[in-house]
């Protein structure tokens, strides 16, 4: 096994290349359990590999930072010890501008170079499984022997870390790693990380970041909203390709497994056909699937049937119905308000009313706001897979301009709000963002329990007999 801080060093600089050497090879070290079984394909690039792991290791560590770092600007805001920049809005004195300047840039490296960071204080992370450093590939021999023995480095894995690429299903290796997991575990063991994911949160914090730049600087010399707007539907148009994108891949998949035919799977060396159908014969003898006299064809059969009947469900279950969960979307939204709502409490002492106004204004986005605009945007843009050319585009469109338009109405009712000296208007403010909050934190929880029973239970039966035929 391979500790994960070794795979991340660098970049993941172990994914630049499929041919590992020594040095590779003596990265990993002896194990009696393996954490993770880290499945992937090297068509897919270095990069996406490395964010996709940096997002799925990193991102608590990245949550605490940020709370952290937040926190600290806050407590000096409140101290009166942040520094402030003097501003030409109506309603804004002055406002702090540490945290907008700090946090998005600490969170990003953190979230980049989080585990190396660890590594200096000797925390090595889990034990992973890599072919390339687990599997010798200088002595043939030796790669051989470690080729035979992959289903017992499946077999000692607790999970299965799947990098999952567009051509994943369609690769004969990964296809027969899935199935050889599944077998002999449940499917809750299984954890799928798309590459498409870590695509969208490394676009969306520099842009968002930029954003927040530009903002401060204009508002220091005139009071102006277009540019979050601006921000907004740029990015808005950009998620909404993607989740369009992710959608009909899903549907692709599912019609794909279905009609899973492992002869038409594609082998990067094909030599390796041979070896991999070896093992597959294997497999389907050692879970009764066939008898132990079945010849290579009935078995490939057999695992044809295998693949169909179980994978489509097993991947249902790993894809979830949104690609995002709400950990993500409140992380996007800290991103474009946190920062914002933490360097107003510098006014706080001589502009009570006001800071409140403003720090409920950024909460709301922050923990609603944004957040259900990207769920709708990710479930809208989901429907119709049928749909392409021109009605794929008025679909994207639609589905924006629809969502922006309530939510510039909702910004100007918050703006008309923050406006406003009245007593009443500060309690309106701190009544909504209250609802809003609970009511976005009570709704996450129902919608995922049940959304998680939904999936869940049918896949889990249906998986669980699929496992008692095979045993």
């Amino acid at each position: 096994a391979i500790p994960l801080a070794s795979v991340m060093r660098g970049c993941g600089s172990i994914f630049s290349a499929s041919q590992g050497t020594m040095a590779t090879f003596d990265l990993s070290v002896p194990a009696r359990r393996i954490k993770y079984f880290i499945s992937h394909n090297w068509s897919v690039s270095r990069w996406d590999k490395f964010t996709a792991l940096a997002l799925t290791f990193n991102f608590h560590f990245m949550a605490v930072i940020m709370l952290f770092t937040l926190g600290t600007i806050a407590v000096l805001s409140l101290l009166g010890l942040a520094p402030e920049l003097e501003t030409r809005s109506d309603t804004k004195l002055s406002a702090g501008f540490l945290a907008r300047m700090t946090v998005v840039p600490i969170s990003f490296c953190v979230l980049l170079f989080g585990r190396d960071l660890c590594s200096i204080f000797g925390w090595i992370g889990p034990l992973t499984f890599l072919d390339k450093a687990c599997i010798h590939q200088v002595d043939e021999g030796l790669k051989g022997e470690g080729i035979e023995k992959l289903g017992a480095f499946l077999r000692i894995s607790d999970r299965m870390l799947i990098l999952y690429g567009e051509a994943y299903c369609r690769k004969l290796w990964t296809v027969y790693e899935v199935a050889n997991f599944l077998i002999f575990n449940t499917v809750t063991r299984l954890d799928v990380m798309p590459v498409l994911l870590p695509r969208i949160v490394f676009c969306a914090i520099p842009l968002f970041f930029a954003n927040a730049l530009l903002t401060m600087f204009l508002r220091s010399c005139c009071d102006v909203h277009w540019t979050m707007y601006v921000c907004v539907f740029v990015s808005s148009v950009t998620y909404a390709i993607l989740c369009r994108r992710w959608a009909l891949h899903k549907a692709e998949t599912q019609t794909r497994l279905k009609n899973f035919e492992v002869r038409d799977c594609v082998c990067a060396v094909e030599s390796d056909r041979k070896i991999i159908y070896g093992k597959i014969a294997g497999l389907m003898r050692i879970s009764r699937r066939v008898e132990r006299e079945a010849s290579l064809e009935e078995c490939l059969t057999a695992f044809n049937e295998m693949v169909r009947g179980m994978m489509p469900v097993a991947f249902k279950v790993m894809f979830g119905p949104n690609m995002l969960s709400y950990p993500h979307y409140l992380l996007v939204g800290s991103i474009l308000s946190a920062p914002t709502a933490v360097d107003e409490l510098t006014r706080l002492q001589y502009e009570p009313a006001q800071t409140i106004k403003g720090f409920c204004r950024d909460a709301f986005w922050c923990i609603t706001g944004y957040p259900i605009a990207m769920w709708c945007t990710e479930v809208m843009v989901g429907r119709f897979p049928h749909w392409r050319g021109c009605r794929q585009v008025f679909l994207l469109l639609g589905t924006i301009i629809g969502l922006m338009i309530p939510g510039i109405a909702v910004d100007t009712v918050m703006d008309f709000l923050e406006h406003r000296s009245e007593p009443w208007a500060l309690w309106a403010m701190i009544a909504i963002t209250s609802f809003t909050t609970l009511s976005t934190i009570l709704v996450d929880q129902l919608l995922g329990s049940r959304a998680g029973k939904k999936i869940l239970r049918p896949a889990k039966g249906k998986i669980l007999s699929v496992m008692i035929q095979c045993n």
